[in-house]
């Protein structure tokens, strides 16, 4: 960091520790939080123990390496917590993926069975272990990194006691954006009936942004709005800095060179901060989600639309 720059810090695990040096002298202001220790177990013997469900998930996007469908046996989080319902291509019948945001903090008991709590990104196939509990066995969840998300997964039903913190409020400042339901239409010769892909989107001014991908082939897209109107969600170069922090719902950033078949993406939930950072040859950047996570909305900053090269 140079003068005036600021670092939210987040995604430490356990034991970690955080410093900050350099070579010369320096002024700073720091915000430290209240530390965060684990709840006492509860002994109430009269407490509601919860049943784990069977979630299952279908595949409606891409990729789907597990095949149509997969199902497990998982912890379903409060709909107070926002879970998400999408795992890779997998829509998801019940909320079983908790975002970081909330994640962080949580206690988890099981009072029969056995389960392994995991974490790692949606868009990820592999998650890590976090730990397995059986009957008795309790884990504070804490180090998950922004954009992580935890699930309690087992390949037998059993039965749990959680303590969930509040959703953390969302950091105040910002211009409100609301997402509006979006189709990408192939419009060339040889789509051959391709489908439309269905999702919202961040609109822009049409005279800063695009309403086409610039792919090629059946992947040239062009996004239209549920009354068939033109959208534009595809930022120029810009977007480089804007500060987007998700309001409500859950959005997918973009950052990506135009019209090329690469990209990064970001997932975040409510309440997470995400600062575009485009290295080049990226040039453009889509704010989206898909259609079965619903609409959202998102608070920018530093986010001053430009005209297109």
């Amino acid at each position: 960091m140079s003068g005036s720059n600021s670092y939210v810090v987040q995604g430490l695990a356990p034991g970690e520790v955080l410093s900050v040096r350099s070579g010369e002298g320096f002024t700073y202001q720091i915000d430290l939080p209240t530390p965060q220790l684990p709840p006492e177990p509860d002994e109430d013997e009269d407490e509601e123990s919860l049943a784990s469900a069977s979630v299952s998930g279908a595949c409606v996007g891409s990729p789907c390496p597990y095949g149509p469908s997969v199902s497990a046996h998982a912890l379903v989080w409060p709909s107070s917590a926002q879970p998400l319902h999408r795992w890779l291509g997998y829509s998801l019948s019940s909320g079983a993926y908790l975002p970081s945001r909330v994640a962080n903090g949580t206690f988890v008991m099981l009072d029969s069975g056995s389960a392994t709590l995991y974490a790692g990104l949606p868009t990820h196939s592999n998650h890590r272990p976090l730990a397995t509990l059986s009957a008795g066995g309790s884990y504070f969840v804490q180090g998950l990194a922004s954009g992580e998300v935890l699930s309690v997964q087992s390949s037998a039903a059993f039965t749990y006691r959680i303590d969930v913190p509040q959703m953390p409020p969302v950091p105040p400042g910002g211009e409100s954006m609301e997402s509006v339901a979006a189709s990408w239409r192939c419009e060339t010769f040889g789509c051959n009936n391709s489908p439309d892909w269905n999702g919202t989107v961040i609109n822009w001014p049409y005279w800063s942004a695009y309403s086409d991908n610039a792919r090629t082939g059946d992947q040239l897209r062009t996004v239209y709005s549920s009354s068939g109107a033109l959208l534009y969600p595809y930022m120029g170069p810009w977007a480089n800095g804007c500060e987007v922090t998700v309001t409500s719902g859950t959005a997918l950033i973009v950052e990506w060179q135009r019209g090329s078949n690469v990209w990064r993406e970001k997932w975040l939930g409510p309440g997470d901060t995400h600062v575009i950072n485009l290295t080049a040859p990226e040039d453009g950047v889509l704010i989206e989600s898909d259609d079965w996570q619903g609409g959202f909305s998102v608070s920018v900053r530093n986010c001053t639309p430009q005209p297109l090269p």
